[in-house]
């Protein structure tokens, strides 16, 4: 009988969902960016 037992280590976690939360961020914050500077773009056409 074999048996394999993995734990991970509870800062190891944190720290992954740290990132991906991070990565998740820049990427929110870069459609905004893009959207904001459609709006300028628009904004100027009409003045």
């Amino acid at each position: 009988e074999f048996e394999l037992t993995i734990i991970d280590d509870l800062f190891e976690v944190k720290l992954f969902q740290n990132y991906c939360l991070m990565t998740d961020e820049y990427h929110e914050r870069e459609i905004r960016e893009q959207e904001l500077q459609r709006r300028i773009d628009e904004h100027e056409k009409v003045s």
